[in-house]
């Protein structure tokens, strides 16, 4: 399944890696950038986590509930 990774500010990426495959790739390289798969056309794209604010599964439907699920409950932005 794809993943839609976004940016600080509104970019959104979607790449063919799945969002437990997205999360290990950032836990096992130390914050440097890494490469993914483009979704649409196979190109292999270069990812800072350092701009990326969140990333979801392409069939995640309720964020809030998901979160609530995660965390207990449904975070806050103020």
């Amino acid at each position: 399944m794809a993943t839609i990774i976004h940016f600080i500010g509104r970019e959104q990426l979607m790449v063919r890696e799945d969002e437990e495959e997205v999360q290990a790739a950032f836990e096992s390289n130390g914050g440097r950038p890494i490469a993914l798969t483009h979704h649409r056309t196979g190109s292999p794209v270069f990812v800072n986590p350092a701009q990326i604010t969140y990333w979801l599964g392409r069939g995640t439907r309720n964020v809030a509930e998901r979160a609530r699920a995660e965390i207990g409950r449904v975070p806050s932005l103020s």
